[in-house]
């Protein structure tokens, strides 16, 4: 009896292939077959997956969405305290520059 070792998914596979049956041998290779058939069809999904994820126009959709999300509630109604807190911190370090550029 021989021992077959092949990686599958997360853990690895152990089959073991009775040499004096050959319909069991030809049942354990096409089930072997399957299973190699499907963690290349989960291997490709993933890869599409992760291209989507890191395609500039996913980021960038993403990024967009947490900015929408942080200035506006649920309902789509603006949060006033966080743009007041934004434009203010933005006119903090506009001034900051300008006096910094103006002792030049």
């Amino acid at each position: 009896m021989s021992k077959l070792f092949v990686a599958v998914g997360k853990g690895a596979y152990a089959g073991h292939m009775a040499s004096n049956d050959s319909g069991e041998k030809q049942q354990n290779a096409d089930q072997l077959a399957q299973e190699l058939k499907e963690t290349r069809e989960r291997l490709t999904q993933t890869v599409n997956d992760l291209t989507d994820y890191v395609r500039p126009t996913s980021v960038a959709a993403r990024s967009l969405d947490k900015l929408t999300s942080f200035f506006t509630d649920a309902d789509g109604e603006p949060r006033t305290e966080r743009i007041a807190g934004a434009v203010a911190s933005l006119v903090g370090v506009l001034g900051i520059v300008k006096k910094t550029r103006g002792k030049d």
